[in-house]
C-alpha cells in the first residue's frame, strides 16, 4: 500500500479529538500524528478550489 493510499484510507475523526468544527485539539503528552495533521492542513488550505466538486475532490 502506497504512503498517500494509507493516508486516504484514515479517518483522521478517529485520529483527532475536535472542538467545534474548525479546531482540532492536542494534550501536551499526545503524539502528535504528523502524516495525518499535514493531510488536514493540506485540505483546510485547498477547500475552496475543491469545495464544488463532488466529495470535495477527495
Amino acid at each position: 500500500m502506497s504512503h498517500m493510499s494509507a493516508i486516504e484510507n484514515t479517518k483522521v475523526e478517529d485520529v483527532f479529538n475536535y472542538e467545534g468544527n474548525r479546531a482540532i485539539v492536542f494534550a501536551e503528552i499526545d503524539e502528535i500524528p504528523v502524516v495525518e495533521l499535514k493531510q488536514c492542513i493540506a485540505l483546510a488550505l485547498t477547500y475552496h478550489t475543491r469545495k464544488h466538486q463532488p466529495m470535495l475532490g477527495i
